[in-house]
Parts: C-alpha cells; structure tokens; sequence
C-alpha cells in the first residue's frame, strides 16, 4: 500500500498537489474507488524569491504530513482499502496510471486477451500461463501478423510486475512473478553493410530518388531515420564553407549544433527556405521502396534504415 504526493501540469505558474493511492481507497461519502485526492496546497512552478521558495518548503511539509496522516489512517482501518469489488482490471490500471513507463500499450492488450472484468480469485497460475501463450501466439491489435517475440516479453514482464504489486498488496495469495517464468528476450543481431554492399547499392539508381539521398545522408551523418524525415530547411544553417544542423534533443530538450559534411549536404537537395527537407511518405511505404532498391541492386541481406546509421563507414556516396 502506498500513498504518495504528486505534482498536476502547472497553470499560471502554479503546481497543485494531490496524493496517490495504489491500491485505491474506499470513498467514505460515495463508497466508489478513490485513486487521487486533491490537496488545498499548491507551490510555485519557478519560485522568483525568498519569499516564494519558504512558500514552496512550507507547503510540501504540509502536504507530507497530510500523506503521512492518510497512511496512518489507512494502518488503523479509518480508511478502507477498495477491497472488496477491486479486480486485477482495475487494478492494474492503477498501476498504469502511477508508473513513469508506458504500460499502456500491455494493459490494452490484456484486456484484449481477458476482458474488462477479471475477479482476483479467478487468477491462477494456469490463468497467468495461458496469457502467456496468447502474446506468443495472437496476433497484434492493428495488423493480422503475430506480436514480436520481444514484444511479447516486455508485455508479459509488465503483467508479472502487476502481479507482484497485487501479491504485495494481499489481493493474490502466490506470488507468480516467481512461480511463472518470464518470456525470454531474443538477442537482434543487426545487418552490418559491408563496402561492396554500399557501392552496389549507390551505384543503382531509383526511380523514387528520394530513398537513396536519405539512406546516404543517414550514412554521412549517422541520424536516425526519424530524424532525418522530420528535418526541415530551416534547421539547417550554413556559414561559409561550414554548415550545421540545428536540433532539439527530444529527451534532454538541449539544444545543439550538428555539423554535417559538404557531402552530406549535397544529398539534401535544392536548398529552400523552408519546409521539410525529404518528402515522407509514411514508414511502411518508405521501407517498401527500400527493400525494392536492395532487391534491384542485388543484395539478399535483410536492410532497414537503422543498418545505415549503424554502419561505421564514411564511404562517398555517389548514384
């Protein structure tokens, strides 16, 4: 059981608090599940003096003891558990909504595979191998082919983390995190594309020239594919004979400066004054074009765009 304070988006310069339960509580006016309550405090987003930073100390002390005094409440049984109705559905819904991790994807699809209702008694080791064998065989939400095996293994790890939480909070007797084995995880072994393989391939030409130049410029600069296709012309800065990417890290949100080769540069067309540098045509179209370039240049390797990032040449790439 846990109960813990939590920050809401700021508005106006302001974060309100609340704290979270998981398990859930019981609501002592309605009697439905309360996952979060609201606190009458709030503190400044960026606290602009002396005065404002007391406030913000002042208000997480009264928040903690808030939360202390509701955990307490809960160890005397003056707040009920919501323990009675709870099923690992909602339960493990609670969960998604606490962790930092993206469990979105898993829960949408073990409701897929168990339905909107699941009582704790009825979950059995038995139950829990059988969604075992359903992420190894069914096929995925939006396309007829079967999960990726390592697909499967993130899914299930997150289910038997969900288990292991319910254990610990008493809603299930055996702890299957220990008694279910997990899914193992496969081991990629990524296309490595050697010199000949380069050269066959830029010395093909393509009737969509738009796949050569991108895989080129992957290739010069070591971008991600997503990178690339998203680049517009006005990140790109020339000064002289120098020129540079300017970018915003997506997970750090720094920014930097990315110098790229005059031959890198050239595989970027016509310069504009803006737009997107590369015409995209969604993924599985753009990789449909490249697996028909590989095919006409003759090479039987499996390729993706990644095998050129990753690939540690600095061949000139010509067509």
């Amino acid at each position: 059981m846990s109960v813990t304070v939590c920050k809401r988006n700021p508005s106006a310069g302001r974060v309100k608090l609340f704290l979270s339960y998981s398990p859930p509580v019981r609501s002592q006016k309605t009697g439905n599940a309360v996952y979060e309550e609201d606190l009458p405090v709030f503190i400044y987003e960026k606290p602009s003096d002396g005065r404002q930073l007391t406030f913000n100390t002042m208000s997480m002390a009264r928040a903690d003891n808030i939360c202390d005094a509701r955990r307490r409440s809960i160890e005397r049984g003056e707040i009920k558990l919501y323990q009675s109705e709870i099923e690992l559905v909602e339960f493990y819904k609670s969960i998604v909504i606490n962790q930092k991790y993206n469990y979105t994807a898993a829960f949408e699809e073990f409701k897929r595979f168990a339905g909107n209702n699941v009582p704790f008694n009825i979950v059995t080791k038995e139950f829990v191998e059988s969604y075992k064998e359903y992420l190894l065989d069914a096929p995925a939400a939006k396309r007829k082919t079967p999960l990726e095996h390592n697909t499967a293994h993130i899914y299930f790890s997150q289910f038997r983390f969900v288990l292991y939480k319910a254990f610990e909070a008493e809603y299930l007797e055996e702890n299957f995190k220990e008694s279910v084995k997990s899914i193992g995880l496969i081991t990629e072994y990524h296309t490595r594309l050697s010199d000949n393989d380069l050269r066959k391939l830029i010395s093909t030409p393509y009737l969509y020239e738009e796949i050569p130049r991108i895989c080129c410029f992957i290739l010069l600069t070591g971008l991600r594919f997503s990178v690339v296709t998203s680049l517009k012309w006005e990140n790109i800065v020339s000064c002289g004979k120098r020129s540079y990417i300017n970018r915003t890290l997506q997970r750090t949100h720094r920014h930097e400066k990315l110098y790229i080769s005059q031959e890198a540069l050239s595989y970027l067309g016509t310069p504009k004054k803006q737009g997107k540098v590369f015409k995209y045509l969604g993924y599985a179209a753009m990789n449909k074009h490249l697996q028909s370039w590989v095919h006409e240049a003759g090479i039987t390797k499996k390729v993706n765009f990644e095998d050129f990032r990753r690939s540690l040449y600095t061949l000139k790439c010509y067509y």
